[in-house]
């Protein structure tokens, strides 16, 4: 949910319509990208359903090999033990709202046995939101949280770096704006959090080891964003970096700082492959510097000499000061002969992390949110919600809470006592009645704490109390007859 709390009590939102739009460079329009399925080449897998199509398109900007399609039908009429190939396919992507099939009974089992052999083999899953938190159990490790019909985040300035990994390199800043949500309440101890709601505090990306491989679930829906046109450069940017790290099972990846320089080894095989074979006739390489974007930056031509068995002749120094994005870039090399043709290329030949620091971010003292068990609601009776509120200050704190339905029918629901470092939750019964189109459910927190005259509060709440406000969260729900 929504929780209009910061450091002063008022939310900014004064630059939400300075948020920028994804557009890479010198492409000229990224929703119609031009998608080739089931590409031989791929090295990506997509799990079917959800935003499959949209993570398609979404793979082809970068100019990787577009995803093969991992079907339900693959999954329940194959042998689906070790049918996944980890070699052939280091990442297997699941896309926002894809596992609702796998509810199916017949699906059941057998998904959940194919995701824990392919990641115990040293495959990586990246899972992006669910519906609800229990589609999460598929994967190994116990995860529990809560889904995108669950809980409504607030869609701006929402995600704070807790901890770096490479996928977040091209982040400058460490609260940014993404689609998200939901969060993950309980997974493995072991498990790193990257990403935290920085209007809740909870994690909304987690990645942890499983057997050799990888799993990465987030509470983004970048795909479902991008299918909307409303994707931010962050959200693309952390997509666009996953792929690149986790498209090889190979990360030994140097990283840089941006301003440092780095010594760039074409070649790793002292081996002179000039002078024999194909290779005969070579008379220069063409080495180039590809950014995230997979466009050249630099361009650099060497000579062959067939005699110099040293690979430091196929070296480049690069200084990053020359970087205009951050992220991981592509090393790309062509052999070129006498007359003039292309002997042997790499397009991917090698990777390096271009990076910058990022400042801790600080949370305001108090965070709190609603969830629910679904967006739709039985009209003229009844219905649960659960409030949680974390008390990130160290002091015991004491609040008054007001909650109704939209900002009518306002009524007093409790006084909380919350220990320091504490989450507290509880869960309130609310009555909607029978109305047209969606409703909010709100929260209204004021601290008990201190006394003030009513009147000082500001006009968003709709009653009188003669306490400080605080701030309020709200989740969005629907009426069913």
């Amino acid at each position: 949910a929504t929780y209009n709390i910061v450091k002063d009590g008022i939310i900014d939102n004064s630059n939400k319509k300075n948020i920028v739009k994804y557009q890479p460079k010198k492409l000229k329009n990224i929703y119609n990208a031009n998608e080739k399925l089931h590409s031989k080449n791929a090295k990506i897998l997509i799990l079917s359903g959800g935003e499959e199509e949209e993570n398609w398109k979404i793979l082809s900007l970068w100019k990787h090999s577009a995803g093969r399609l991992l079907t339900f039908g693959f999954i329940e009429n194959r042998h689906y033990g070790n049918s996944l190939s980890v070699h052939d396919y280091p990442l297997l992507i699941i896309p926002s709202n894809s596992l609702q099939l796998a509810t199916i009974p017949r699906f059941k089992d057998k998904i959940k046995y194919l995701l824990k052999s392919y990641v115990e083999r040293g495959g990586t899953i990246f899972c992006q939101a669910q519906n609800y938190g229990k589609y999460y159990s598929f994967f190994p490790g116990n995860i529990k949280g809560y889904g995108i019909d669950e809980v409504q985040s607030f869609d701006f300035q929402n995600c704070v770096i807790a901890n770096y990994h490479p996928i977040l390199s091209s982040i400058e800043n460490n609260i940014f704006s993404m689609g998200i949500d939901g969060y993950f309440q309980k997974f493995p101890k072991d498990a790193k959090v990257l990403l935290r709601d920085a209007h809740t505090g909870m994690p909304i990306m987690i990645m942890y080891h499983y057997g050799k491989g990888n799993i990465i679930l987030s509470a983004q829906y970048t795909d479902y964003n991008y299918e909307d046109k409303k994707v931010t450069k962050e959200e693309m940017y952390i997509l666009r970096d996953l792929f690149a790290y986790y498209k090889y099972r190979d990360r030994n990846i140097k990283t840089v700082f941006h301003g440092e320089k780095l010594n760039i080894q074409l070649f790793r095989s002292r081996n002179n492959i000039f002078g024999t074979g194909k290779y005969k006739h070579a008379v220069k390489v063409k080495m180039y510097i590809l950014n995230p974007d997979k466009f050249p930056v630099i361009l650099r031509e060497i000579k062959v000499d067939p005699y110099n068995n040293s690979r430091d002749q196929f070296s480049l120094n690069y200084d990053t000061n020359n970087c205009e994005d951050l992220g991981i870039y592509w090393v790309k090399y062509e052999v070129i002969g006498e007359n003039g043709n292309v002997l042997f290329k790499n397009n991917e030949a090698q990777r390096f992390i271009v990076r910058t620091g990022i400042k801790p971010h600080g949370y305001p003292p108090f965070l709190g949110w609603i969830t629910v068990k679904d967006e739709y609601f039985k009209c003229n009776q009844f219905s649960k919600m659960t409030f949680h509120l974390n008390n990130l200050s160290h002091e015991k704190r004491h609040f008054i809470v007001y909650f109704g339905v939209g900002k009518k029918n306002i009524k007093f629901v409790d006084d909380i006592y919350i220990d320091p470092q504490t989450v507290f939750s509880k869960e309130y019964e609310f009555f909607l009645n029978a109305v047209m189109g969606k409703r909010m459910l709100v929260v209204f927190l004021f601290d008990a704490d201190i006394r003030c005259n009513a009147d000082k509060n500001p006009k968003e709440v709709p009653f009188s109390i003669n306490h400080p406000y605080i701030g309020n969260c709200y989740k969005v729900i629907f009426p069913e007859k």
